[in-house]
């Protein structure tokens, strides 16, 4: 019996900025394409910039706001084949939703929607998705808040922030025997430092409260305290040198209108997430992208325009992704009996009775052929390891 490293959970969180399907019913709707081809060419720019982004291994879970259902499949349909769709467009008047698509095979499940209750109309839900592994539960919140235009949506927003955190005090106080994690993503329409977020949300820039010790005011409130990733991505991205050095963006929305960076686009993880043992943030991973296909020569991206058959832009936002050395491993555990075959397979030994049974040479060429084909594997990792050691 044998164990590798620890596998890898990948995400990318993207507001994809008004993705809907064509309708020839809705044309004259903001938002929605003229024709065909207006639709069409939105789809292609999004596909290029996947393309730059994406090389041969898609993340496992994939979040993005402002898409209608019938897009998400369209997008999944295109470009990621085996992952399924959970869309919050329900209504039989398709809007713009949030929307996950994720590897089912890896561990991530579905549970529904998060809702404020007692919300103003239009108030979208939050898409929340597991992953499990080895007794660990991390469940991860997609979130697109109520957008930033009169003090009544601010009221929204803090109220959001409020019944999220204590839903989330919630799923991590009601545990049995696992151990849970939460992670915020997503578009909250509010800066790391504006009230919503840290005095609702308690999401604050030190990673060192959210790991402090419960105190009884916070059993009293149900309250827990977690950590903003997106403090370590305000301001401008790279430094100035005095040269000409790297493009460099500012946040991850840019306001055409106004000419104005803001950091919207979050990353919020509960203090447990921040230790050395499996599942872990992997800090130094969050990158804010900016792909060449969505900046178009510019300094900041812009929104996606039709403009009468001469498009320009694709989306405001920049998409933010980051990985989690998530427990369980890459190629689980063999159990070989002294005949060769059937070898047991398992992603731990206390589940061999429902592990898959490998029968011969194929099926268990099939399993390395998997990691094989993973670029961020730990397989080829270490199989390159050796071959540059060797070289030396």
């Amino acid at each position: 019996m044998s164990r590798r490293p620890e596998k890898v959970l990948r995400f990318l969180w993207w507001n994809l900025q008004s993705l809907s399907h064509f309708d020839p019913d809705r044309v004259s709707e903001r938002g929605w394409p003229r024709s065909p081809s207006d639709y069409s060419e939105k789809c292609q720019r999004i596909d290029r910039v996947f393309t730059e982004m994406i090389s041969r291994h898609p993340p496992e879970l994939l979040a993005f706001a402002e898409l209608t259902r019938k897009a998400a499949h369209d997008l999944r349909d295109r470009l990621f084949p085996t992952h399924s769709v959970f869309s919050l467009d329900d209504l039989d008047r398709s809007q713009l939703q949030v929307a996950v698509l994720y590897d089912p095979s890896g561990g991530l499940t579905e549970i529904g929607p998060f809702t404020l209750a007692l919300a103003p109309r239009g108030t979208r839900p939050m898409a929340v998705v597991d992953y499990t592994a080895n007794g660990q539960r991390i469940r991860f919140y997609a979130c697109h808040w109520t957008a930033r235009f009169s003090d009544t949506s601010d009221h929204v927003r803090s109220e959001l922030g409020r019944a999220l955190n204590a839903e989330i005090y919630r799923f991590i106080h009601e545990a049995d025997t696992e151990r849970r994690h939460a992670v915020v993503l997503g578009d909250l329409n509010d800066e790391p430092f504006d009230r919503p977020i840290t005095e609702r949300l308690y999401a604050t820039r030190a990673r060192a409260d959210s790991r402090r010790p419960e105190h009884y005011t916070d059993q009293d409130t149900q309250r827990i305290r977690l950590y903003n990733c997106a403090w370590r991505y305000l301001g401008e991205s790279h430094a100035h040198t005095g040269g000409n050095g790297p493009t460099s963006t500012v946040g991850t929305h840019y306001w055409q209108d106004m000419g104005k960076w803001a950091t919207l686009d979050h990353v919020i993880v509960t203090g447990s997430l921040l230790g050395t043992a499996e599942p872990f943030l992997d800090e130094t991973s969050i990158t804010v992208l900016s792909p060449a296909s969505v900046l178009e020569g510019r300094s900041f991206p812009l929104k996606y325009m039709w403009n009468d058959g001469s498009p320009s832009g694709v989306s405001d936002h920049l998409p933010v992704s980051v990985r989690f050395p998530a427990g369980g491993t890459e190629l689980g555990f063999f159990r070989v009996p002294s005949s060769g075959y059937p070898i047991k397979f398992a992603n731990h030994p206390a589940h061999f009775a429902g592990g898959s049974s490998l029968q011969n040479p194929t099926d268990l060429a099939g399993v390395f052929q998997k990691l094989a084909s993973n670029p961020d594997s730990m397989l080829v990792k270490q199989l390159l390891y050796l071959v540059r050691k060797k070289k030396t």
